[in-house]
């Protein structure tokens, strides 16, 4: 039996024992400000009731600089499916989202809100009320049967209206002032000295574009490709445009370039000194040949389907862009390959591709190639250091097109030396001087989705 004494004497006085509480509660407010700003808005309102060290580090207003509601990852990369909406439907947590924007909206500098039910609307009409000092808005209609409100055009107009210092907005799917197609677009003088990003995607198709001639200063626009105007286009390039994403991706509308001409089209980049870099982004089934035209300078194809690429036709295409091409990424977020063999037509026709366009840096397909192949894009264009290759996406065998046959001795050696799976990575380090190795599926999809998921 363990006496009084002796129990009290093995007791520890509070100051000497450890407590993790403590320790918290004397991390620095900044700190634990930047920690609450990588949490997900609902948890960041929770995380203020815990103590009152953490409420009071809650008011930092960095913790605030940003707003996302309903936004969600690209894919799930546990189930290879395509997430639902990461949004609870409990009364409790949508009033708390109306709580946050109520007590924290004056300081938010970023939104990112997605439109999915009566509810989002809500969410967003308390913005619309509380955000005047916003510096980047993004609103996305989340699926297209989803019908906006009589009030929304009206509160649309008062919420850019009432941010002056917005430097970048972003709108997709967006279709109001239906009943005045001719109305002018809401984004212009007010933000001639400010906004420097821009992103229309199916949205405002048949609305008066002629108010974007006002931003003189804007450097990217991203566009579904229809809603192009030659002389809104013309007008930015000649001011401050470098940089246009073409966006085709899956909406109401057909999608083409057919309003421009190759002629339009050289008079737009000599009118930019040829500054102006062209950006195309293409998702789920559209085809290259209504979208792009020999006369545009483009520096990125970003294709993502399931179908397959006729990649002789791409060979074609791809000639016009061969002074100007860094990026040809052709993806598909299946889980499993596309053709589980190499075709040897592929293979040859992406050696034609590396080879007649110099400046590429960055390639990948869906397709399986040859793992002599690889050792052969890596070896005819020096410029290409960023080959992103699956590890089921690749077979090794030795493969060396007819059309090289004046492939030097010493290439064609190492090829054959180091096609083998034991020598193929050591080799592709050696060629693109740096630690390179074929990519696991998630690595793979997780690389390509953090470059281009905004666009997709």
């Amino acid at each position: 039996m363990i006496s009084q004494d002796s129990e009290a004497g093995s007791q520890q006085h509070p100051a000497s024992m450890p407590s993790t509480i403590s320790d918290w509660r004397r991390t620095p407010e900044i700190i634990l400000a930047n920690i609450f700003t990588k949490l997900p808005v609902l948890d960041r309102m929770r995380a203020a009731e815990v103590c009152r060290e953490w409420k009071r580090a809650s008011y930092h207003p960095l913790v605030w600089q940003s707003f996302d509601y309903g936004v969600t990852e690209l894919y799930d990369l546990d189930t290879w499916e395509m997430p639902d909406l990461r949004i609870s439907d409990s009364a409790s947590d949508h009033q708390l989202y109306i709580k946050c924007v109520c007590d924290y909206g004056e300081v938010f500098s970023r939104v990112h809100i997605v439109l999915h039910n009566s509810r989002s609307f809500e969410v967003f009409n308390e913005v619309a009320e509380e955000c005047e000092n916003l510096r980047s808005v993004k609103i996305v209609r989340h699926e297209l049967s989803l019908e906006f409100p009589e009030s929304f055009s009206r509160l649309l107009l008062f919420f850019l209206t009432g941010n002056r210092l917005l430097e970048e907005i972003s709108l997709e799917g967006i279709t109001v002032f239906k009943e005045r197609p001719t109305l002018p677009i809401p984004i212009g003088p007010a933000y001639a000295k400010t906004l420097k990003r821009l992103s229309f995607i199916n949205s405002f198709r048949q609305n008066n574009m002629s108010p974007l001639m006002y931003l003189v200063n804007l450097q990217e626009f991203t566009i579904s490709p229809e809603l192009i105007r030659f002389g809104v286009l013309m007008h930015l390039a000649k001011a401050s445009l470098h940089t246009l994403n073409l966006v085709a991706k899956p909406g109401m509308w057909e999608f083409d370039c057919k309003n421009l001409k190759d002629d339009q089209w050289k008079m737009i980049t000599e009118a930019s000194n040829c500054r102006l870099k062209i950006n195309c982004y293409l998702i789920d089934t559209y085809e290259c040949s209504g979208i792009l035209l020999s006369a545009m300078p483009v520096v990125k194809l970003v294709v993502c389907r399931s179908m397959h690429f006729n990649y002789s036709l791409v060979v074609q295409m791809l000639q016009s862009y061969r002074t100007t091409l860094t990026t040809f990424i052709d993806f598909s977020l299946a889980e499993e390959v596309y053709k589980t063999e190499p075709d040897t037509a592929v293979d040859d026709s992406i050696i034609t591709i590396v080879q007649s366009c110099p400046k590429l840096t960055t390639l990948t397909i869906k397709d399986c190639l040859h793992s002599s192949t690889v050792l052969l894009m890596a070896q005819l264009n020096t410029n290409l250091r960023d080959i992103l290759i699956r590890e089921d996406m690749v077979r090794y065998v030795l493969h060396i097109p007819e059309t090289l046959v004046s492939l030097g001795e010493e290439m064609k050696s190492f090829t054959e030396q180091n096609y083998a799976k034991d020598k193929f990575e050591g080799a592709m380090s050696q060629l693109l001087q740096c630690k390179w190795h074929v990519l696991s599926k998630r690595d793979y999809h997780m690389i390509l989705m953090s470059r281009y998921a905004s666009f997709s």
